[in-house]
């Protein structure tokens, strides 16, 4: 059942990626069925590994080979896919916590990661930031940035380095002044305590 399950949202993430490309104005909402997903696992007691399983491993389907988040990472950059790479990354941290010796850690990590370009999530990160006001409009906005970035730092810190690193370097002014008051609020919070064991 689950396998059918899992076959079913990669293909209608492939079918919407395609409405996408052909209409960029096209009201598709492919997300929606992955938050579904992780808040069914959150809370579980091997919803992590469940979770982190089924969307970062390569898809043995034919024809469909990438994973669920290599599918979802093909959709222009937007806050919802750093809300679920929010997720993903709580459900990594407390899964690295959980089982720190487990052998699949570090290739759940690599995959991760290997989807998540510094300058993709700074571009779509930027999209709300306040230019007048060098903040985010509101604590939504600001706690989707910092939690992802309060888990990145603590997973792989080369990553939140290369970020700031790319901010300071390549960024665009705003981007740059974003990013610094990222770090500031990521260090005054300090690691992620919030979530709770996935």
């Amino acid at each position: 059942m689950m396998q059918r399950f899992w076959r079913a949202l990669t293909y209608t993430l492939h079918a919407a990626r395609s409405v996408m490309l052909a209409n960029p104005n096209a009201e598709v909402y492919p997300l929606i069925p992955c938050f579904r997903v992780c808040e069914v696992y959150m809370g579980s007691p091997t919803g992590a590994s469940v979770m982190l399983n089924m969307f970062l491993s390569p898809f043995p389907a034919p024809g469909v080979d990438p994973s669920v988040w290599t599918t979802v990472r093909t959709f222009q950059a937007s806050f919802l896919g750093l809300e679920l790479a929010g997720m993903l990354a709580a459900a990594l941290s407390s899964y690295i916590r959980q089982v720190s010796a487990d052998s699949g850690t570090p290739l759940y990590v690599d995959l991760f990661f290997a989807d998540l370009a510094p300058a993709d999530v700074v571009a779509a990160l930027v999209t709300a930031w306040d230019v007048r006001r060098r903040a985010f409009p509101d604590d939504y906005f600001e706690t989707i940035g910092v939690h992802l970035m309060q888990h990145c730092s603590e997973i792989r810190p080369d990553w939140w380095l290369a970020a700031l690193d790319y901010a300071e370097q390549s960024a665009s002014e705003h981007e740059r002044q974003m990013m610094l008051a990222l770090k500031d609020e990521v260090a005054r919070r300090g690691p992620c305590v919030q979530c709770p064991a996935i």
